[in-house]
Order: C-alpha cells, then structure tokens, then sequence
C-alpha cells in the first residue's frame, strides 16, 4: 500500500486497519515517492489510498505502474486516487470525472482537462448506453450514505450481497465505463432510491444516479480495480468489505503475472 505523503492519513489509515484488523491480513507500507522507479514485482496487489498523486508520481510514476500492471499486477486505487487513475496523463482508468449536469439548451463551455459534460442516467438502459456542461464541477457533498447495486455475476462480487451502502463524499461523478475497456462492478441507485442517510442536493442526486461505484479494468496481464469512493471510510462500512477482500484475493487469482 502507498504510504506518506501524498496519500490522505484517514484513508491510508483506515484501509490498512480494515485489512490488518478486520480481514487479519498483514499489510506492507511503500513510500509514494518510491513508486515512479521501484521494482514492483515482487508484489501482486497495489492498493493507492485517496490522495493527490499527480505532482508526486507524475508521468514516469503512471508508466512504472502501466508497465507493472500489464505485467501481471492488480491496482486498486480509492476515491482521489481513482481520479489519478483516469488522468489523461496517468491513462491507467477508461474513466472520466463527469462536470456538473446544465439544463440549459445553450452551447456548453470547454470541458475542464479530464472531465467530460456531466448528464443524467434515468434507465438501467441509459447505464448501458452511457460513455458520454459548462466547466463547472458539481457541488460538494459533505458526506452522505447512499444506496448501491452490485453485479452479483461478475467474479469480483461472490459472496456479496446485490445491494450494499457505501459513503459519498466531495464532488467526483464518474460516467461508467465503456464495456469495451471493463466492467460496472457497482453502481449507485435511480435518483429516487439513491439515498440511505443524510442530505444530499437534488442536482448530486440525479446526477450521481446510477453511475459507477467500482469499475474494473483489464489491462495486459493485470488489471486496474478502481472505488470512486472510499471503500473503508473510517473503517465502519463492513458491508463492503467483501469487496475489498475479492479485489485483494480474488483479483490475483484472474490476472496471469509474468513475474
């Protein structure tokens, strides 16, 4: 697991005591900074806590990570780092951060730099056909529970449950990714059955509906699993942690690792 800076403490923390504590797993610690030049191969799973990794890993560190993935490597990033993650410049998730959803009929403005104009998926047929607006991003979200649904088909989700309840945090909407690059693991529920606790801005509400929770991408011999959200928030979400455990143990077993 990425360790010190830039990784968020909370989510550095509380993923390493879900794993150690709850899944009694132990858990080895490397430096962010070490990951633009190590040697990963010694390692199957690498887990990137939320964090700002742009500047600290930057091009040469998503290229050490591409080379390892396609190699045989499972990446798993949380939240923030999800958003490193499907940057243009990292390229390591078929992914993008949606803009806030405009009503207006006018011309939409430029995108911002990795995001796409943000829209609405009323229908689970919609969620098929998705894959995409001004530049602005939608409102922040100080912290709600909301209502997610799994694909209990897919081999990431045996022994999980067909709905969980997961934590939305801040203002990152991702459009779910293109069946031709991975998979919807998890999505969240239609605006109307969307929230399970606290208060959440009806714009967030219909724009977060039904897009991507966990996605999951192939990649060479590996692949990428990728939480748009943080799976062990303050490590009381137990409900998901199935999915943290599939993604550590059963991910490996579906790659093919040439080290």
């Amino acid at each position: 697991m990425a360790w010190d800076e830039p990784t968020y403490s909370n989510s550095a923390g509380s993923t390493r005591f879900v794993i150690e504590r709850q899944l009694n797993y132990p858990v080895t610690a490397i430096r962010s900074s070490q990951l633009q030049r190590a040697n990963l191969n010694q390692y199957q799973v690498l887990i990137l806590p939320a964090g700002n990794y742009a500047t600290t890993l930057g091009k040469a560190g998503a290229d050490n990570l591409r080379d390892w993935v396609k190699q045989g490597g499972v990446l798993i990033t949380l939240s923030s780092a999800t958003a490193y993650a499907a940057s243009t410049e990292a390229g390591l998730l078929d992914i993008k951060r949606e803009d806030a959803y405009q009503t207006s009929t006018d011309e939409p403005e430029a995108e911002l730099e990795d995001t796409i104009p943000g829209r609405l998926l009323d229908s689970d047929a919609a969620l098929q056909r998705a894959s995409a607006s001004t530049g602005e991003m939608p409102d922040y979200v100080p912290g709600i529970l909301a209502n997610i649904t799994v694909d209990t088909q897919h081999w990431l989700t045996a022994g999980v449950h067909s709905s969980l309840v997961g934590m939305v945090q801040g203002n990152a909407i991702y459009a779910p990714i293109k069946l031709a690059s991975g998979n919807n693991i998890a999505w969240f529920n239609g605006a109307d059955e969307l929230l399970a606790s606290g208060y959440l801005w009806q714009e967030n509400r219909q724009q977060l509906a039904r897009k991507p929770f966990m996605v999951q991408q192939p990649m060479g011999r590996g692949m990428v699993i990728g939480f748009t959200q943080e799976p062990t928030y303050r490590a009381y979400l137990e409900g998901l942690n199935v999915l943290l455990m599939n993604s550590l143990f059963r991910a490996p077993a579906h790659a093919s690792p040439a080290f």
